[in-house]
This record gives structure tokens, sequence and C-alpha cells, in this order.
């Protein structure tokens, strides 16, 4: 069966042998309640409750996560699967976590920039959802989905606070000549479970903004383009429709504070080639947010978001979904302030940056 098929095969649950490596055993029948949806409301009241207790995001180590998985795994044995799929050059432990039993495959990755960390425990709190709630929405992501999680693919660079690995490698520049150990091992999870769907989780420049007049762009979204000529095609519509999703979520919790990342084709960025590898591939920014807890809620909306869009892809509901919000996202600028530094010594070898993200 051609990619585009099979992806639209997958995504329509109509023909359960074409998905992953999981899909030649009969999936769970759909929880009752099957039009019930979860409400962005609904979520931050639950996250607000009820969300795995790390520390704030950009002070999360890789113990940390080492300890999450472990405890979440020990709480549902059986149900919640834990596997080392590498070591970081340093020899830190690479985890994938899964969940669900159904026939589409979703992948989801954060931190493969170790500077870029909003998303790691929304990670945990997407896999405490799913394991705790007793909702006809959660039961219908565990039955039709199987969720793999890769949470901080780069421990090295996030021990350190910065973009690369321990070789001085952009990890998200390799999946080409995949020279790094974090690279290869993403790579070969892909191709072992095959997603549907990608979700590919950073943080962006603290200036960009949305819109005009500009406003902070607190979560940016990209439909990851597969080619030079930025194509559409099955996977990349998926990838648009679940994009126009989350935008809806979130649009309420941040209004006008949602911008579209720039989707120029990058030849060797990990997003763009699991795209001509047959994955939808959605990349979610992270930006500016003002406020004591903005670390807090920037996690609360990628929550919403990851929540959001399994929801509707276990459902149906992407499948038939306009990509009219999507579409009409205001492109990302980075304008929201101007900075003059007078009198100022660079000191060599600081050039770290968070920018550009992919």
């Amino acid at each position: 069966m051609p990619p585009a098929a099979r992806l639209a095969a997958c995504l329509a649950f109509t023909v359960a042998s074409a998905c992953g490596p999981k899909a030649l055993a009969p999936a769970r029948v759909a929880a009752p309640g099957a039009d019930a949806t979860v409400t962005p409301a609904a979520l931050v009241a639950w996250w607000d409750a009820h969300h795995v207790p790390l520390p704030p995001a950009p002070l999360i180590a890789h113990s940390d996560v080492v300890a999450a998985a472990a405890k979440a795994v020990a709480a549902d044995a059986g149900r919640v699967t834990r596997e080392v799929i590498g070591q970081s050059v340093e020899g830190r432990d690479l985890l994938h976590l899964a969940i669900g039993t159904g026939p589409t495959h979703v992948l989801l990755w954060s931190q493969m920039h170790g500077d870029e960390a909003s998303a790691t425990p929304a990670l945990f709190d997407l896999l405490e959802w799913i394991r705790r709630e007793r909702g006809s929405a959660a039961a219908r992501i565990e039955a039709q989905l199987t969720v793999h999680l890769v949470p901080m693919l780069n421990p090295d660079g996030a021990e350190r606070f910065q973009r690369r690995n321990a070789q001085g490698i952009d990890v998200n520049r390799d999946a080409l000549l995949l020279q790094t150990p974090e690279g290869r091992a993403l790579k070969a999870l892909r191709d072992r479970v095959r997603p549907a769907l990608g979700f590919n989780l950073h943080n962006q420049n603290g200036q960009t903004s949305a819109g005009a007049p500009p406003k902070p762009a607190t979560i940016s979204l990209l439909a990851v383009a597969h080619d030079q000529a930025r194509s559409d095609s099955p996977r990349r519509t998926v990838a648009k429709q679940t994009a126009a999703l989350v935008r809806e979520a979130l649009e309420p919790l941040i209004p006008g504070q949602v911008g579209r990342y720039d989707d120029a084709f990058e030849v060797r960025a990990f997003g763009d080639n699991l795209g001509i590898w047959g994955t939808a591939v959605v990349l979610i920014e992270s930006g500016p947010l003002q406020g004591a807890d903005a670390e807090s809620a920037l996690t609360r909306l990628n929550f919403v978001a990851l929540v959001t869009a399994l929801d509707a892809l276990a459902s149906g509901r992407t499948a038939t979904h306009s990509t009219t919000a999507y579409d009409t996202l205001p492109v990302n600028d980075s304008n929201l302030f101007r900075l003059k530094v007078r009198n100022a010594t660079i000191v060599q070898g600081t050039s770290e940056t968070r920018w550009p993200s992919r």
C-alpha cells in the first residue's frame, strides 16, 4: 500500500493492519460515549488539580525524568511500558514510554534541544491523564491509539541547558547523517513503530510575535513540510487539521497569541524527514508568556494541546476537520521588542542561542 493510502487508512481506522507493529492485534472496542470530547476548560481544571509534581520545566534534570517514568510504570505495570532506546553521548538513558493498545501509533518527543523544556513535563501530564482518567475520551485514546513518548531526547544538553548535545551537534539537524546517538535512537524508534502522526515539541525565541499589532506568540504551530515545494499531501493535511484543532482549543486561553511557524523546508531536520518517511508531523513551539507562573502555564498549554489532538484523532474528528484555523494563523515574526546594548563585552565561546528553534 502506498504511504499516502496507508496513512489515510490509519487515520480512518478502517484497515487495522495498515499501521505499526501492534496493528495485527485486535483493537479494543471504542469506549461508550464516543461523541464525548474534552474541553480546554476541563483540561485546565484537571491539570491544576492533578499534574505530575515536577520542577519548573527549565530546572528538570534527567534524574527527574527517570524517576517520573519509573513512578508511572510502577503505578500501572503492564499498562504503561518503559524502554531504554539508547544512551546519550555521556551515557544517560534515553527513555521511551508507551500506553495504549490501538492500531494507530503516535510519537511525541521533547527537548531534543536541551534548553527547550516546556513540553517535557506536559508529556508526563498527558501520560497521567490517560492513565488516571476514567471517562470515555481517555478510554477511547487508549483503545484506538498507541501513544509513544520520548521525554528529554537530549539529556546532556539539558544538563548544560544548551541547545546542542555533548558533541556540540544540533540533534534536530542530524536526521540524515545520524552522527548523534540521540538522533539514531529517535530514527530507530520511528522506523520500528511507524507512527501515523508525530509531535515535535520545542521552545522558540522570546521575541517571537503573532499578529498585528504584535502580541507574544505564546504557542506557534506548524504542519511540517515534507518537500522543498511545501506540497500538500494526505499526511500534511492531517497535520494541518491537527494544528487547526489545537489552535481552536488554545485561542480562548491565549487569545491572539497563537502563531504559525515558518514552514520553510529544512532538509536536515527530523520533523521534515519524518514527513518524507511517511509520518505527518506537527511542530509545537512554546514562546513568550508573562507572569510569575509562565513556565507552568506553558506546560499547561502544551498539555491541553496534546490531549485535544489525541482526542480528535482517536474519535475520528481529525479526518473531517477543516484546516481553516491553521491556514489563517498569523505568521510569526521576531519584533516583539528590540534591545540595544551599549558598552558590552562579548565573551568568546558563549554564542549559544535558542533560535532558530527548529
